[in-house]
């Protein structure tokens, strides 16, 4: 629950405990006391009054801010993890390809080590070449999926991971040819490198969802 709270949510809940912790002590323990000094008994009804609209206004922000933004959060969360998985799901489609074409047993934590990346970008772009459809086709749909999500959460993203809010809009900003829009992207020497940076796109992305 903690990664669904702003300061504004904290006071509110605090300045709410506070209050209803007042209001019951006061109706339930004090009232029937002897003031403490002359005027006490006005203080506490005043004080009274004004925990009384103090819950009245946090319930009031409660229902109307934090409630729907807490939904739409989950909601936002849920889906790019979706995004996440299937960008996952192309990534793996594409290490197996490599796997099969040049005989190899690469693994998303090789993308990882940077000692294989030359080794790995070969392999890459070997099989790039056997199977350029298909893998315009995977990689399309890794970047249609990073659009969406750029698109659709930009705002919560750059709140939460500036620096991936950065990569997204680049990486969403590069120019495009007319005929193809992923085309450009796709079929020039840098290939490799723009798959590797798909890849460390989604693995910042799950961190928002965690």
């Amino acid at each position: 629950m903690k990664k669904y709270f702003n300061a504004a949510d904290k006071t509110a809940f605090v300045l709410l405990g506070v209050s209803i912790i007042w209001i019951l002590l006061y109706k339930f323990c004090w009232i029937n006391d002897e003031p403490l000094f002359s005027g006490a008994g006005t203080v506490a009804g005043i004080t009274d009054t004004v925990a009384s609209s103090i819950i009245a206004s946090a319930i009031f922000y409660i229902i109307t801010i934090f409630i729907p933004r807490y939904v739409q959060i989950k909601e936002s969360r849920k889906e790019v993890a979706v995004c996440t998985q299937t960008i996952d799901k192309r990534i793996r489609e594409i290490l197996d390809l490599i796997n099969k074409d040049c005989n190899e047993s690469y693994s998303e934590k090789d993308l990882d080590d940077t000692s294989k990346e030359n080794e790995l970008k070969k392999s890459f772009i070997i099989c790039y070449q056997k199977n350029k459809k298909r893998f315009s086709t995977i990689m399309i749909v890794e970047r249609m999926a990073m659009n969406s999500i750029f698109l659709k959460y930009k705002n919560e993203i750059s709140s939460k991971n500036i620096s991936l809010f950065i990569l997204l809009k680049e990486f969403n900003g590069q120019e495009l040819s007319k005929d193809s829009p992923f085309e450009s992207s796709i079929l020039n020497e840098l290939i490799y490198d723009n798959f590797s940076q798909m890849y460390a796109i989604n693995k910042k992305l799950k961190t928002i969802t965690k």
